[in-house]
């Protein structure tokens, strides 16, 4: 299949979920800084932990890998992905940037 998957008729590009990736929670009420690692992958889900050691089983239609803005369920994080922070600069140009 090449890593693409076909969901409700739309061919997307789809990333196999492992132990040790990151995900953001979309739901509006958690605020932009809910990241979950996820620490055990089930048949239909995973369970994930938060930052304060709290665990949680989550269903896999309800997590989302191919990238697209969604305003609930849950999105995997690449690992190029800052979590925080201003976007990068580019040191090299010096003052002149």
């Amino acid at each position: 299949m090449d890593g693409l998957g076909i969901i409700y008729g739309k061919e997307t590009e789809m990333h196999e979920l492992k132990v040790g990736d990151k995900l953001k929670d979309n739901d509006p009420r958690m605020g932009d800084n809910r990241i979950l690692t996820i620490v055990e992958l089930l048949p239909n889900g995973v369970v994930a932990e938060n930052c304060i050691g709290q665990r949680r089983r989550y269903l896999r239609k309800r997590i989302h890998t191919d990238g697209k803005a969604r305003q609930s369920g849950m999105n995997l994080l690449m690992p190029n992905v800052k979590l925080t922070g201003a976007p990068p600069t580019d040191a090299s140009k010096g003052d002149d940037a």
